[in-house]
């Protein structure tokens, strides 16, 4: 366990000596067992010393311990010992001959929780970046265990979270994926989704990552996720995720990602919607109104949502316009942000006539400013802004007059100017020019 013996453990073989040890007393547990955790921990230093071990014949020891009728502590320290060993790059060629062994292994401890964690721990390292190990634990019937495995410990955070990266590897294999759906992934992803809102953030992500992957490249599996209530369960891992205050962007960013992908059919969306999507969309500007990573991802799917107009009325009842208009003015500069911002301005806008008079009260207004100075040779930032000033001029004097006491027709002449090789700014900017 102590890192500054590492070195000289490897110097003078210890491997050699454990597995030798091993060997020389094959009905002498108690000395066996001394002997697997001190493997255990040695497979967990460094690369050297794991390859000393293998190559000291750890391998044909684990075979023999899978394959034995032993205590579950024996197994957990043999299991320890392999999960080490597995970590590596290599390991997947390494120890392939052992996948049947670890396979059978875990169909038989399947009520063991500390066995399980090692067990699909290992098969994650395994299958991480080696796609022929899919398609060999897939035709041993391994979509089928994982899903035996969730419902069984469906009470234990930490399977599920070993069980959940491992169907993250599996699905990037089309037949595994399919598999993985036929034996009733979904539903049992959503109830472990509901049953961990708070306790690890890793199993909302993981599980709503999984939900995305499987709806994003198959639009026949979007019935099988509506059955399995995927869509209620991601919309309420993003509340859970903003509710539980987690700071760390990457795990809203992808669960944003996830919903996104998730949202592919209008029977979803509805679905959606009718779990307060729209309201959550709204939290989530609240939280992260100044995480420009998180709102790179959210504005560009709200150009999208407030595309259609029954989505962006329903989305519009919820918003809070000055919070929403601020974003644009904390991030001058950010191309995407005010791309994407001045995009859903003209969506709700030219959609919801109502937004016209309160976005010219919470700011949008002086707000269209700053992206016709700060990127005036963008011609999709420029004609974005021009069609939301055009959309909030339309039939709203007091716009209009707002506009006017800014000066803007000379800022947009100037972008025309600019823009001369582009026909839609100079249209949209004609078309402002009239109103103003």
């Amino acid at each position: 366990k102590d890192k500054q013996y590492h070195k000289e453990l490897y110097e003078n073989g210890a491997s050699y000596s454990l597995v030798s040890t091993m060997k020389s007393y094959p009905g002498n547990v108690k000395v066996r067992m001394r002997a697997l955790e001190a493997m255990m921990h040695m497979s967990a230093t460094t690369k050297d010393n794991r390859d000393q071990l293998i190559d000291a014949g750890v391998v044909d020891i684990l075979r023999q311990g899978m394959d034995d009728n032993n205590t579950a502590e024996y197994q957990y320290l043999i299991l320890g010992v392999f999960r080490g060993l597995s970590i590596d790059e290599t390991s997947p060629l390494t120890l392939q001959s052992l996948n049947a062994n670890i396979f059978d292994l875990l169909i038989r401890s399947r009520s063991e929780e500390k066995l399980q964690v090692y067990g699909w721990g290992s098969l994650y390292q395994l299958t991480k970046k080696h796609d022929q190990n899919i398609d060999t634990f897939r035709e041993m019937g391994i979509c089928e265990e994982l899903t035996n495995a969730l419902a069984v410990h469906s009470g234990s955070c930490i399977v599920c979270e070993q069980c959940l990266l491992v169907v993250k590897n599996f699905i990037r294999n089309k037949a595994s994926q399919d598999a993985l759906v036929n034996a009733g992934i979904c539903e049992l992803i959503v109830k472990t989704m509901e049953k961990f809102p708070s306790e690890d953030e890793k199993v909302c992500f993981n599980g709503s990552m999984v939900l995305a992957v499987i709806s994003s490249d198959d639009a026949c599996n979007g019935e099988a996720l509506r059955e399995a209530r995927a869509c209620e369960a991601s919309v309420h891992a993003v509340e859970y995720i903003i509710a539980y205050n987690y700071t760390n962007t990457k795990v809203i960013r992808s669960i944003i990602q996830a919903v996104s992908w998730i949202w592919n059919t209008k029977e979803n969306q509805k679905c959606m919607i009718d779990n307060g999507l729209c309201s959550i969309i709204v939290s989530i500007i609240d939280r992260y109104n100044n995480k420009d990573d998180v709102l790179h991802l959210l504005l560009d799917w709200m150009t999208n949502l407030t595309f259609e107009r029954e989505i962006a009325e329903k989305l519009a009842a919820e918003m809070k316009w000055e919070l929403f208009v601020k974003i644009l003015q904390i991030f001058p500069t950010d191309h995407m942000i005010q791309e994407t911002g001045c995009a859903t301005i003209s969506n709700f806008c030219h959609n919801v006539a109502s937004t016209r008079v309160i976005l010219g009260d919470a700011g949008a207004c002086e707000a269209m400013i700053i992206p016709l100075i700060t990127h005036p040779h963008s011609d999709r930032i420029v004609e974005n802004t021009l069609r939301a000033i055009y959309h909030l001029s339309s039939e709203v004097r007091q716009n209009q007059e707002r506009f006017r006491t800014l000066n803007v027709r000379d800022t947009i002449q100037r972008v025309i100017d600019t823009q001369k090789q582009s026909k839609s700014v100079a249209e949209w900017g004609a078309a402002c020019l009239a109103y103003l």
